[in-house]
């Protein structure tokens, strides 16, 4: 008799665990809270359903209250606000860090409680938690700079999180997205080219897709990842390798003739 349960089915890594995903509105959560789903999976999706991000740790404790347990926190948010430092206010700045950077913190401390028991930690637990953020944690984008200041923030909260959860067993890292389709739209910039073109300047001359990520954030999330604590795990196609000028069809034909000149291709 099958095990409906899905725990005898192989293509089923989260059967029986509990998820909670933030940003379930955007591409990534959104296609991450399918796939834990398909893959046997109970999910909390923040962002959908009359269910806010939080943005303070009052709502994320609020939305958690009622769960038994959570192995498995991700958060997706991404709220981009095209508006250079110039024109930017304070207010501004608050917005796109209780958005992107203390909305995270807040749900890690209400997931946290729900995979550790405070009082008899385990040291050995499960808890996982995955930050989906940017590449422009690390590198700016001249279209969105209080965006790029907020991921660089996560970058830090991930290592600092891994330092103090780790060590009771729940392990913490980030997943850095490049450019996926539709992103060269949420860019625009009078000064920078860095999403001109996108899709030559990654090797495979296309840009990623929102499965794509998600696939890299289920594995970050699962067993095969077991040892991964505090890291930031690149997923941009080799988008931040790129190191030529905007003429890139020319440049990759020059490329081309010095490999056929070499004796590559044939």
């Amino acid at each position: 008799m099958d095990d409906i349960s899905g725990n005898n089915r192989p293509d089923w890594r989260f059967a029986g665990v509990s998820v909670w995903v933030t940003g379930a509105d955007t591409p990534v959560g959104a296609a991450a809270s399918d796939m834990f789903e398909r893959e046997g999976a109970k999910v909390l999706r923040s962002g959908v359903d009359g269910i806010p991000n939080p943005r303070t740790s009052a709502e994320a404790f609020a939305q958690t209250a009622g769960l038994d347990k959570i192995d498995i926190l991700v958060t997706a948010v991404r709220s981009i606000s095209v508006k250079p430092l110039l024109e930017s206010d304070a207010a501004d700045f608050d917005n796109a860090v209780a958005d992107n950077l203390i909305g995270v913190f807040a749900a890690m401390q209400a997931a946290f409680l729900k995979m550790v028991d405070t009082a008899k930690p385990e040291p050995h637990s499960n808890g996982v938690m995955l930050v989906v953020s940017s590449i422009h944690g690390e590198k700016p984008n001249g279209s969105a700079p209080l965006y790029s200041v907020a991921c660089g923030g996560l970058n830090m909260l991930v290592r600092e999180a891994a330092q103090e959860y780790g060590r009771l067993g729940v392990r913490v890292n980030l997943l850095a997205v490049g450019p996926l389709e539709g992103d060269p739209a949420l860019f625009p910039s009078g000064i920078t080219a860095v999403y001109d073109d996108a899709e030559y300047k990654i090797p495979r001359q296309r840009l990623g897709t929102p499965e794509e990520a998600a696939r890299a954030a289920l594995m970050l999330c699962s067993k095969d990842a077991s040892f991964m604590n505090g890291a930031s795990v690149p997923c941009d196609g080799g988008y931040q390798g790129f190191y030529m000028n905007a003429d890139v069809e020319r440049r990759l034909e020059a490329a081309l003739a010095i490999g056929k000149e070499a004796g590559y291709g044939r």
